[in-house]
């Protein structure tokens, strides 16, 4: 791999890290698909509000990311 990275002129750690996908993401994922298709015109700050009060641990970082 160092070659091949080395022939693109890329550094080789760039190449190593995988996204490991928290196990709550696909569940949030999919309420926030259900409340942006009932509420269309909610955004992401109002988005997180509502699953917050649903009990979501989730940031507005996290949110505006997804």
């Amino acid at each position: 791999m160092r070659r091949a990275c080395r022939l693109v002129r890329q550094n080789s750690s760039t190449q190593c890290f995988t996204r490991e996908i928290p196990a709550d993401e696909p569940v949030i994922l999919a309420r926030m698909r259900a409340l942006v298709g009932k509420h269309p015109r909610y955004g992401y700050r109002r988005i997180r509000a509502l699953l917050r009060r649903e009990g979501f641990p989730v940031s507005r970082k996290r949110i505006y990311r997804l």
